[in-house]
């Protein structure tokens, strides 16, 4: 019975360890522009065993007005698409500027992307239409490219506010069918009060588990001694 319990308190342990990695992974993130917060989630399998995993919450924050002509925010399940040394890769946060060379990038100065390949822009004003074309002095100059998930796609979240399609193919959205919002920035959808008290309930939980699976250990390591012993 005593490896049964010890296997029990050692799942629980592995599963409150992982709930406040991804928690304490959202809190520090939650200031971030368009950061998606994860969430944990048990399963049990018809073997009686727990499996846990993680998953994004795709949920949208809130969208606050920064007034910088070059802030974007999406109103829907639309992605920008920014260029970085490991492939194309989605985002929602589109707090984005000019490099010195006139490039749209992001705030990690990976490109932004056009639906034509990166977006360079002349000196002037700058005006971002719902749809997502960007003109200068009101002259056309690129459609920012914006994509979805296909139906059959995955995508993880990477460092920060990047994704990358895991399997499947993102699909464009028709201009139409956009929402983009200039001078605005879509805040990260964690709720850091709401948070803060979910990491003090699983932290009391992990050290609930800790203890009992030390408690179990020194049962075992008790027992063995007694079995040990001659005669």
């Amino acid at each position: 019975m005593e490896p049964d319990a010890m296997r029990t308190a050692a799942r629980a342990l592995r599963y409150w360890r992982l709930r406040q990695n991804v928690l304490s992974n959202n809190l520090a993130n939650a200031g971030s522009k368009g950061f998606k917060g994860e969430q944990v989630f048990a399963r049990l399998l018809e073997s009686g065993e727990t499996t846990f995993r993680s998953s994004t919450d795709m949920s949208e924050g809130a969208i606050e007005q920064t007034g910088r002509p070059l802030d974007v925010a999406m109103e829907n399940s639309g992605f920008l698409v920014i260029r970085t040394e490991s492939g194309p890769r989605l985002t929602r946060s589109g707090s984005l500027s000019l490099d010195r060379t006139g490039r749209l990038v992001n705030a990690s100065g990976d490109a932004v992307l056009g639906e034509k390949g990166p977006i360079t822009l002349p000196s002037g004003d700058v005006d971002i239409d719902r749809d997502g074309m960007v003109s200068v002095d009101g002259q056309d100059v690129a459609r920012l490219r914006v994509v979805r998930p296909g139906p059959n796609a995955e995508i993880q979240q990477e460092a920060g506010t990047r994704f990358r399609v895991a399997s499947g193919e993102t699909v464009r959205v028709e201009p139409d069918d956009r929402s983009v919002r200039q001078g605005a920035l879509e805040s990260s959808n964690v709720q850091p009060i709401e948070s803060m008290v979910d990491l003090i309930s699983i932290q009391q939980n992990h050290a609930a588990s800790m203890r009992s699976l030390q408690t179990l250990d020194g049962v075992m390591e008790t027992v063995v001694n007694r079995l040990a012993r001659p005669g």
